[in-house]
């Protein structure tokens, strides 16, 4: 190969090379500047021009969850709790239950007016015998943050009404709690510390319990050689208003049969008090073939400081069975 043909081929080499280093460099828009570093994240289309990924991919509008627009259909829980955070500290009657509607009589309601653009979040679901139950927690804006304001239940029936093929009972909101932010704790109280508010989860659990361990079950109680006297004073500190329910006995009244409670249920009637029925009967300790019936409606009010108290105890008389003592 002569030393002009040897020229000729690097010269060659050298403008494919240059061509080469100048066409990536146009390709890379010529600005100079290096590559971003990989983020590792696909970008789908409508991620471009959004908020960080950390925000949920918030669009420019705000980045709130939308919220279920309200319909009137309260067989949808969430339409319940939606109409709820909406309305409340205002009229929520068509959506509350009985006993609900009526432990709203003498709150507080100043707090929850301070609550502004709530928007709601299910918490949890579950079912019982009786009650199929959901639980939300109602956000809100408070002195300009954004906070879990306080929380509800809504429940309905498990059971369709009868001839029913479908349950199509509408849900209503059964308690209410202020969330551990408003209420604070003993060394820093939250500003629903002190607040007295309608029924919590805690408490319409506690009621019936603590009704029928502690008023009621004095009420029942036989106790040899007691006075009317003395009984109507040892019960002023259980009932409000004296009862005329008295424990049954045997038929010489040497001994006191025993009260066993069967049944609890909130019976609470719209507009009413707080009411709850307790089923049972009573048993001879002697001959527990030999039981009677036993029907009791307590009615609960709350006194200046929220506090729940029986106002009375009243009796249902039901038939004796065949073998009951007569």
């Amino acid at each position: 190969m002569t030393p002009r043909i040897r020229l000729v081929i690097i010269i060659v080499a050298l403008a494919a090379l240059l061509g080469g280093a100048l066409w990536f460099a146009l390709a890379r828009g010529g600005n100079g500047q290096d590559d971003p570093k990989p983020t590792g994240v696909a970008v789908l289309p409508s991620d471009q021009g959004g908020e960080n990924p950390s925000d949920g991919g918030a669009s420019d509008q705000g980045g709130e969850d939308e919220q279920p627009k309200p319909t009137g259909d309260f067989t949808d829980p969430e339409q319940v709790a939606t109409a709820f955070a909406d309305s409340y500290p205002g009229d929520v009657k068509a959506i509350s239950d009985a006993t609900f509607q009526a432990s709203l009589k003498g709150t507080d309601s100043s707090l929850a007016k301070e609550i502004s653009n709530p928007r709601v979040e299910q918490d949890d679901h579950g079912s019982d015998d009786i009650y199929e139950t959901y639980a939300y927690t109602i956000y809100g804006t408070y002195k300009g943050e954004e906070i879990p304001a306080y929380s509800i239940t809504v429940a309905r029936p498990v059971d369709a009404e009868e001839g029913d093929e479908e349950n199509d009972t509408e849900y209503r909101v059964q308690s209410f709690d202020w969330t551990p932010q408003m209420l604070g704790d003993e060394d820093s109280p939250g500003p629903a510390a002190d607040v007295i508010s309608p029924i919590s989860s805690q408490q319409r659990i506690d009621l019936a319990s603590n009704v029928r361990k502690g008023a009621l079950a004095q009420t029942l109680v036989y106790k040899d050689g007691e006075t009317a006297k003395e009984r109507k004073d040892r019960l002023a500190d259980w009932i409000l208003t004296p009862t005329k329910v008295k424990p049954e006995a045997s038929p010489s009244g040497r001994y006191g049969y025993k009260p066993e409670i069967l049944s609890q249920v909130y019976t609470t009637e719209d507009g009413g008090p707080i009411t709850i029925g307790y089923t049972g009967r009573w048993i001879d300790p002697y001959d527990q073939g030999n039981t009677s019936p036993a029907d009791y409606t307590v009615t609960i009010v709350r006194d200046k400081n929220g506090k729940y108290q029986v106002k009375s105890i009243e009796e249902t008389k039901v038939p004796k069975n065949d073998g009951g003592d007569e």
